[in-house]
């Protein structure tokens, strides 16, 4: 591994390996009873807040750990990522990572009062809608007024606050809370997917959501938007490093001990050379991402920077799950092998917070196309 002490100090050293001990003790061990359902048991969610974990940036008069650091966020979700969890993964990057952020650096003191401690406590899940693709609000007396649609949403059944980013016809933007239960609110569980067990991905329709002034964030609502969008892309890229790197250990472990012709396939040339290029790869996206972790603390991350670390990493997820299923041979295709999992995971990656497309099309506005 590579050193990370430039933007890991030893409180995120202590973080990450509390949070390794958390999930081998309370994740992994009841993991194969609900690999395949659509959404985490909630007591995982109640079981990460009374650790500590789930409410890190929300401050501590709300029951959270003060800790106003993304950091934190993006370890937990590799360690997630690293063993083979790539659904949970989004489910608590979704809460953690993208929501509670933005909700604790820019909700007003009513607003925190009203939403943070329940999202600490776990008692309350949030999903985030309108990223990178806005939905559409129009001013109306007292609040605001939100139509659209957005697919596949992390938490999108369970979640009992929705944090929606909308803009307006004349190009104005608002982050606003929304009650999930509120009228006109209506979510359909997406269908069977062959990866993101775990996930709780589901369609959810705002039609006519009428929502008050003391729901709409106050401040920059741009710059809320732009949070938003940079915190899910940063995310996605972290569990798409992650689950390169956790696809890289599998293959290894894999080509060392079977044997072809009388000779372990990692005595290959192609065999050696092949996986070297992942390790290379993942070597080089793992300091771009470090870079970019260091930019966001510091509230320097630009949009390009967060596009093009989602865009490599999750396009790199796909590459080293797609060279260790070739390694694998045909028992890559078998589930009892995590690498088959990870093929489908890899492949929703890619779309999920934007796609690859999506990415390049900001990369291509930040260089003034």
């Amino acid at each position: 591994m590579p050193d990370t002490r430039d933007v890991f100090d030893e409180d995120h050293e202590a973080f990450q390996e509390s949070f390794r001990e958390f999930l081998d003790r309370k994740v992994l061990p009841g993991r194969e009873q609900w690999r395949d359902s659509a959404a985490m048991p909630a007591t995982v969610f109640l079981s990460a807040a009374d650790s500590g974990f789930l409410g890190m940036q929300i401050p501590e008069e709300h029951n959270g750990g003060g800790a106003d650091d993304v950091r934190f966020g993006l370890l937990a979700v590799q360690e997630l990522a690293g063993s083979g969890l790539i659904g949970p993964a989004l489910a608590f990057a979704t809460h953690t990572n993208v929501a509670i952020p933005v909700l604790a650096h820019w909700a007003g003191a009513a607003q925190r009062a009203m939403w943070l401690s329940g999202l600490a406590s776990g008692t309350t899940l949030a999903s985030v809608i309108g990223t990178p693709s806005p939905l559409r609000f129009e001013e109306v007396c007292g609040g605001l007024r939100l139509d659209g649609v957005a697919k596949g949403v992390a938490n999108g059944t369970s979640a009992g606050l929705l944090v929606v980013a909308a803009r307006s016809d004349s190009g104005e933007y608002a982050v606003v809370v929304v009650d999930a239960t509120a009228a006109g609110v209506s979510r359909k569980a997406g269908p069977e997917l062959l990866g993101v067990h775990g996930a709780d991905l589901a369609d959810i329709h705002l039609d006519g959501v009428m929502v008050s002034t003391a729901c709409v964030l106050p401040g920059d609502a741009t710059e809320q938007f732009r949070t938003l969008c940079a915190d899910e892309q940063l995310s996605l890229a972290a569990i798409g490093v992650a689950g390169a790197r956790a696809a890289l250990v599998w293959t290894l472990d894999y080509v060392r001990e079977r044997k072809v012709f009388g000779r372990s396939v990692a005595d290959f040339e192609n065999t050696r050379f092949a996986l070297a290029e992942v390790y290379a790869d993942i070597a080089l996206a793992e300091t771009y991402l470090r870079s970019c972790a260091k930019e966001r603390v510091a509230g320097q991350l630009a949009p390009s920077q967060a596009a093009a670390a989602k865009l490599r990493c999750t396009e790199l997820f796909g590459r080293a799950v797609d060279q260790g299923m070739q390694l694998h041979g045909g028992y890559g295709y078998m589930r009892e092998y995590p690498i088959a999992q990870a093929y489908a995971d890899a492949r929703y990656l890619r779309w999920h917070g934007g796609t690859s497309e999506e990415m390049k099309e900001i990369l291509a506005a930040g260089v003034g196309l």
